[in-house]
């Protein structure tokens, strides 16, 4: 057995694939459920009473989202790994586009932060 292992396309395509299906519960939680549960369009001070009520939903609604963009930026080298011998090229790009955009997410979750900072009365 020779100490480089062989590249396995079957292998990181399932990697690739579980990444993906990753995605789905943590979207669906973190950025569709709780944001619909919690915030009232329109109406202020009920989506303040909501977000204090239910402050663990809500912190665990950021956590989620932020786990969403760490599971992206693996799956995005995943496909990097995949997809090089296809166009280097393109597989770049990808995750130099996945590299700006994960980032960009995650802080925009500070936003949520703020929110509680904001409602618990803490000084910044």
């Amino acid at each position: 057995m020779t100490t480089k292992e062989k590249f396995n396309p079957n292998k990181t395509a399932r990697i690739a694939g579980c990444l993906y299906l990753m995605l789905f519960p943590l979207g669906i939680f973190g950025i569709i459920y709780v944001p619909s549960s919690l915030i009232v369009l329109g109406d202020a001070a009920t989506t303040a009473s909501n977000i204090m009520a239910n402050e663990l939903l809500f912190r665990l609604s950021i956590v989620t989202a932020l786990t969403l963009q760490i599971v992206y930026i693996f799956l995005a080298l995943a496909l990097y790994k995949l997809l090089n011998p296809v166009d280097k090229n393109n597989a770049v790009l990808m995750v130099i586009l996945v590299l700006v955009a994960a980032p960009i997410a995650m802080l925009n979750e500070l936003n949520h932060v703020a929110v509680l900072l904001v409602l618990s009365g803490s000084d910044f």
